[in-house]
C-alpha cells in the first residue's frame, strides 16, 4: 500500500505503509487538509470539513484454561485490529462478561471448575437486554455445541478464516 506524506515545499513523496498504519496527507506545509487511514482490508481518506463516523473494534472476550492458547489467540485478534479479554477459567470468564460485555465470547468448552456450556447457561440467563455472540471453541462437535447454547462453533485447531468470516458477520474488521 503507498501512502502520501506532508514535505517541505509541498511536495508528496510515497512511503510505504503497513497495514494498521495512520499516516496524514498536506496539501500545504501549514496545514494538513486530509487523512489518511488504512488497515488491513480498506483504506478511508478523510477530508477536513467531511462528516466522520467512527466505528471502534468489536471486544472479543477469550475464555481458555491453557495459558498458550489464550495468549495466541488473543495475538492474532489483537494483530487483526479487534479489543481482546482474556479469562483462563470459566468463572473469571463469566466475571468478564459481566464486567466488560464483550460482542463475542469464545469460549472453550472443556475447563475446569465451571465449563464453557456453564458460561454460556449463565450468560443466557441474564436475558435479552445483554446477549454477546457466543462462540465455542473446541474439539466437540458442532450440534452439541449449538444445543448447549452456543451460537457458533470453531474447531480446534481454530480455522482462522472462519473466525475471522464469523466476526466480520458479527460487525467486525
Amino acid at each position: 500500500m503507498q501512502v502520501r506524506c506532508p514535505l517541505a515545499n509541498s511536495s508528496r513523496s510515497e512511503n510505504t505503509c503497513l497495514p494498521g498504519d495512520i499516516s496524514i496527507v498536506s496539501l500545504r506545509t501549514d496545514c494538513y487538509k486530509e487523512w489518511v487511514f488504512s488497515s488491513p482490508r480498506k483504506t478511508t481518506v478523510i477530508r477536513l470539513g467531511d462528516p466522520v463516523s467512527i466505528q471502534t473494534a468489536l471486544r472479543v472476550l477469550v475464555v481458555e484454561d491453557c495459558p498458550d492458547q489464550a495468549r495466541a489467540l488473543a495475538a492474532l485478534l489483537h494483530l487483526h485490529g479487534y479489543e481482546v479479554v482474556v479469562a483462563h477459567n470459566g468463572f473469571t470468564g463469566l466475571a468478564a462478561v459481566l464486567s466488560e460485555r464483550p460482542e463475542v465470547v469464545l469460549c472453550d468448552l472443556g475447563m475446569p471448575l465451571l465449563d464453557g456450556v456453564g458460561v454460556v447457561r449463565h450468560v443466557r440467563a441474564m436475558g435479552n437486554s445483554y446477549q454477546p455472540l457466543l462462540v465455542a471453541i473446541t474439539g466437540a462437535d458442532r450440534q452439541s455445541c449449538l444445543q448447549a447454547g452456543f451460537h457458533e462453533h470453531l474447531a480446534k485447531p481454530i480455522d482462522t478464516e472462519r473466525l475471522f468470516q464469523i466476526l466480520r458477520s458479527h460487525g467486525g474488521l
